[in-house]
C-alpha cells in the first residue's frame, strides 16, 4: 500500500464518493417522505378546519333558536303577569 498511496487515496476517495452517493439516496427519500407528511398534514388541517366551522355554525344556530324559545317564554309569561293585574 505504501509504494502505491495515490491509489490507496483513489480508492478512499471512491469509496467516501460511493457513501455520500448512498447517503443522499436516503436524503432523497426523506426529503419525500417529509414532503408527503407536510402535504398530508395540510390536507388535514383543511378537514379538521372545515369540520369545526360546520360544527361552530351548527352550535351558533342552536343557541339562537334556544334563546328565541327562551325569549317567547318569558314574553309569554310576562303576558300573563300583565293579564293578572
Amino acid at each position: 500500500k505504501l509504494s502505491n498511496p495515490l491509489g490507496v487515496a483513489e480508492g478512499i476517495l471512491l469509496d467516501c464518493k460511493h457513501e455520500i452517493e448512498r447517503r443522499q439516496e436516503d436524503l432523497d427519500v426523506d426529503v419525500a417522505t417529509l414532503k408527503l407528511l407536510r402535504s398530508d398534514s395540510e390536507a388535514f388541517e383543511k378537514d379538521m378546519t372545515s369540520i369545526l366551522d360546520r360544527h361552530r355554525l351548527n352550535i351558533n344556530k342552536e343557541w339562537t333558536t334556544r334563546a328565541q324559545v327562551v325569549q317567547r317564554v318569558l314574553d309569554e309569561l310576562t303576558l300573563v303577569d300583565q293579564l293578572r293585574i
